[in-house]
This record gives C-alpha cells, structure tokens and sequence, in this order.
C-alpha cells in the first residue's frame, strides 16, 4: 500500500513539471513514465521501454517511446547514462525520487549493479579513518624507536618502562614494548570484549610490529646525532603527533590505555591521575637507572609531551566563525549548503551610513572551508566582506 502511495505521489510529480513546461501529459507519456517506476530494471534503454510497454499498449511504437525519452530528458525528468556498449540508458533523475547512487558495470557481461552514495561515503569514511590510524602509528613508532629509545627518556607510558627494562635485562626496548603490548591487549579482549579489541587492537599490534622491524632492519646501538636537546624535540613532536590524530578519530595505540580502560570499568579511580602518576615514576626512575641529565631530559619530554598533545588536538578541531555582509545571500548560501555541507543563518540588517538593507550569513566553517568559502565569494559576488573570528 505505501509503495503504491509512493508511486502515485512520484507520477503526480512528474505531471506536474511536464506541465509547468506547457507541455500535455498524454496517455503515452504516462505509460512510458510508469515503466521506470513498476520496472524491476533501474537503467533502461528505449528498447526495455518498448518491450515492457507493448504488451499493454501495442499502439505505442518504438519511435514515440524515443521521442518521449528525449523530450523526458531535455525536460530532466530523466538522466540519459552512456555506460559504453553503444547504447543510451535512462533513469529517474529527481533527488526526490531517486536515490543517489553510482554504477558498477561488469565488463564482460554488461550487467549494471547501482551502490548508493551512502555506501560509498561510508566506504571512504572507513578507507580514511584506516588510513589515519596507519599513518598516525606509524609516526608514533618512528618517533619512539628513533629518538627516544636511543637516548634512554624514559616518559610516556609503556614505552618509557620499555627503556628502564631494556637497560637492566637482555631484552631489547622495542621487544618488551611488543609483548608488553600483546599481553595487555588480550588481557583487555577478555576484560572488555570485542569492541575493545576493534577498536585497539591494529594501532597497538602495527605500532608493537614496526618498532621490532625497526630493530631488525635498522638496529640502533647509539643516538643519530651528538645533540640530545634536537633528539629530545623529535622524540616529543612525534609521538605527541601521532597520539593527538589518534585521540582525535576516538583510537588509542593500546599499552597503558588499556590498564586505564580496565581500571575505569571496575573501579572509582581517576585515570588520568593513575596514568599520570605511572608516566612520573617511570621518568623519575630514570635520574637513577641513567644519570641526572638524561632524567632531566625526560622530565621535560614529559611536561611538554601533554602540552603539545592537547594543544595539537584543539588545533586539528579549530574552526573559524563567519559573518558575511552582503546584498544577495542566496549565491553564498548555496554554497555552504550544497558545496561545504554545512548550515548558515540569515540575519537582515541595514548600513548605518547608507540605510540600506543589507544581509549578514552566519556560519561556522574549518579552515579548508573557509578557503574555499572566501575564494567563492571573491569569484562570484560584488560589494560582499567578511568578518572572521
């Protein structure tokens, strides 16, 4: 019943616009309309209409059901599709009526399998988001395996215990941070469950892997440079660059994070003190498994590798606040809506000096879209300013 409503509701439409347009909604255009909407087959092409059309209308001929394609067309109650085989398709091409989709064409049989645009963004959002925690990690464990195992600064974490280990046993820092790793992440499968791991286990298993590869591939017996302060700046920059994109997509790379997770299920225990409190014993204990000056240098890594860290998230969520003055706000508005997907509001105002009406477009844009915003309105309108905060 409600796909008959839907049906009778989308012919009215298309009447209505073939109308509009002075044109008459005869018989046959009806007929020929209705086939995209009772066929099984999405992409038609005048034959399919013709054969689906003829049974029940056999004084309508393959010659109307082309001119009525064309008319139907140029009137963009349909979308003409040329997907290669010579010949022309067609579907609906109202928003409204349609869903937006795009088309995968097997090549050697020709069959056409449509996917929606949300299926496709939502593929793009994964791709992303994947993309973002390999890179991410991947920073992390350049950052770690090159500047601070080297120069033993012991803060941050399980790779800050990683060091205090590797210099009182045989095991290396980037294998104990690996089996470090392993073993809190199962145990974390088990405490908090598969979502848990979905959600942690690749950037703490990749970064666990790259930092033993980096062992093996490019093993490392002293720092890269005679410049400890230079190594210090990369062994926080890093790692704090990697954790702020990881923070920032809802991830973490595992090793004490998990221990907080735990602790915060089953337990009043306020993590960020716990873990803080963890990442100052570690560094403290460095003053007396190293030296004075190696515990100093991690004493500042760890003061500045949270500063950095908070101030690198509030960077990458910084957004601009737009007021834009001028006379024709529908141009401006389109854009934001249609090309930046973001909403505005319209205030009407009147120059003080002029006491002319003017409209002022309130919107709320990241940096990137502000670029492109402020480079439309230079292209396409006249007397219009703007106002950034």
């Amino acid at each position: 019943m409600e796909g008959k409503m839907k049906k009778s509701a989308v012919m009215n439409t298309l009447k209505k616009k073939i109308r509009e347009h002075k044109y008459k909604f005869t018989t046959q255009r009806q007929v020929i309309l209705q086939a995209f909407l009772e066929s099984k087959e999405n992409h038609m092409c005048a034959e399919d209409v013709y054969e689906f059309v003829r049974d029940n209308n056999p004084e309508i001929g393959l010659a109307t059901v082309y001119r009525s394609l064309e008319l139907f067309t140029s009137l963009e109650l349909l979308k003409k599709l040329d997907f290669g085989d010579g010949r022309s398709r067609y579907e609906l091409n109202d928003h409204n009526l349609a869903h937006s989709h795009y088309h995968l064409i097997c090549l050697k049989c020709g069959k056409v399998i449509e996917f929606s645009y949300d299926f496709m963004n939502k593929m793009k959002e994964k791709i992303k988001h994947f993309s973002l925690l390999t890179v991410s990690t991947l920073i992390m464990a350049v950052g770690t395996y090159f500047f601070k195992f080297t120069n033993n600064f012991t803060f941050g974490g399980i790779t800050g215990l990683a060091v205090l280990v590797a210099d009182k046993t045989s095991i290396s820092a980037s294998d104990f941070s690996f089996i470090a790793n392993m073993l809190l992440l199962i145990i974390g499968l088990f405490v908090l469950g598969k979502k848990f791991a979905a959600q942690t286990a690749y950037s703490s298993i990749l970064l666990s892997v790259t930092l033993s590869g980096l062992e093996r591939i490019y093993p490392m017996s002293h720092p890269l440079t005679n410049e400890p302060l230079l190594e210090l700046i990369f062994a926080i920059v890093l790692p704090a660059i990697g954790s702020a994109i990881l923070f920032n997509i809802g991830a973490s790379s595992g090793g004490t994070d998990v221990i907080a997770m735990i602790l915060k299920k089953y337990t009043s225990v306020d993590i960020g003190k716990g873990l803080l409190a963890s990442d100052i014993l570690f560094t403290i204990a460095g003053f007396f498994v190293f030296d004075i000056k190696t515990g100093l240098y991690s004493l500042l890594g760890l003061t500045m590798r949270s500063t950095l860290i908070d101030s690198l998230i509030e960077s990458l969520n910084r957004s601009k606040y737009f007021h834009v003055v001028c006379s024709e706000p529908e141009p401006i508005c389109e854009f934001i809506k249609n090309d930046l997907k973001r909403g505005a509001t319209i205030v009407l105002a009147q120059g003080a000096f002029t006491g002319d009406d003017k409209y002022i477009i309130l919107t709320v844009l990241s940096p990137n879209e502000a670029i492109k915003l402020r480079n439309f309105i230079k292209a396409h309108t006249t007397g219009a300013f703007l106002l950034i905060s």
